[in-house]
């Protein structure tokens, strides 16, 4: 009963914050369109303050009004995942130096490592905490287009929630995204911003790797694939081409979809709709049709990029 009236609470709360940020202080979080920017008019960011703290408060009122216990692996994540939040809502307001954005990050990295119920060899703390820095920095790179991340995630989170058996507390998250997104969806009224997208990215590397099943961990991250593979292959190919590749660009396939006239929703449903074709393979014919899925999903991707989108020669 409590869960269920919580999770109405965090939809509704959600929904307000975010609405208080649009409609009452805009001023104090807005987002100016650069270059880089797929918008072409300043709008209001840091929207992922609504979400993380709409969770909060709802874990505390449920393990108080339930008698449960507050830490709990999924809030000892959350709490894990806040410092990075904090550096991202500094860095939305001023612009915080990339080298203390980088060390939170190494630092973030570490902990969550040390915190895994995964038996972790020493010789692969180096390349997990490479790893876990370039997957924050992956996801935050792809929060550029309206509705991309807030429904990626709402679907990896549910995947993640009933694949791995994870505590029901996650779908508070979950529920607060479905708010988040109501608002976020094209034409959007607010960005998420580096605070959101940088703790998305932490709380669920917290979520796999204190699960105690390697290969369930494994081959849930099937999900992630959309995200991971745009992501990746631009930064392989900005690499290739010689360029730096933590400058800002916009050569992720989904930027340049949209330059090829792609609205935001069609593509943000492209990335959505692929996350939920190997979620619903791995639940029905599991792991080795996921990943087969994922790699047509990649595919597609391939074809999208050399049929559809403007050319990566081109936005260089």
């Amino acid at each position: 009963m409590y869960f269920v009236f919580l999770s109405i609470v965090v939809f509704l709360l959600t929904l307000y914050l975010l609405k208080l940020i649009t409609n009452k202080i805009p001023h104090l979080f807005i987002d100016v369109p650069d270059f880089r920017s797929s918008h072409v008019i300043p709008k209001p960011t840091s929207g992922g303050l609504a979400f993380i703290f709409s969770t909060l408060l709802c874990i505390y009122l449920y393990s108080f009004f339930s008698n449960q216990p507050f830490f709990t692996p999924f809030s000892i994540g959350f709490l894990i995942s806040l410092p990075l939040a904090i550096i991202g809502f500094l860095d939305d307001l001023f612009e915080v130096p990339q080298f203390y954005r980088f060390l939170l990050q190494l630092i973030t990295s570490l902990i969550i490592v040390l915190n895994s119920n995964l038996s972790i060899p020493d010789y692969v703390i180096l390349p997990l905490l490479i790893l876990f820095i370039g997957f924050i920095n992956l996801i935050n790179f792809m929060d550029g287009i309206d509705g991309l991340i807030g429904g990626s995630f709402i679907i990896i989170f549910l995947t993640l929630f009933f694949y791995l058996n994870y505590e029901k507390t996650l779908l508070f998250l979950v529920f607060s995204l479905i708010a988040f997104i109501f608002i976020n969806w094209y034409p959007s009224k607010i960005f998420m911003g580096d605070i959101g997208s940088t703790f998305l990215a932490a709380i669920t590397l917290n979520i796999l790797f204190f699960n105690g099943d390697f290969p369930e961990t494994l081959f849930s991250m099937t999900v992630l694939t959309p995200l991971i593979a745009d992501s990746a292959t631009c930064l392989a190919r900005r690499i290739y081409f010689g360029l730096n590749p933590f400058k800002p660009h916009k050569m992720h396939l989904y930027q340049r979809l949209t330059q090829a006239g792609m609205s935001h929703s069609k593509v943000s449903f492209i990335y959505i709709l692929s996350s939920v074709f190997i979620s619903i393979s791995l639940f029905i014919f599991g792991f080795w049709v996921s990943l087969l899925v994922s790699i047509l999903c990649v595919c597609f991707g391939f074809y999208l990029d050399q049929n559809i989108a403007i050319s990566f020669n081109k936005s260089l």
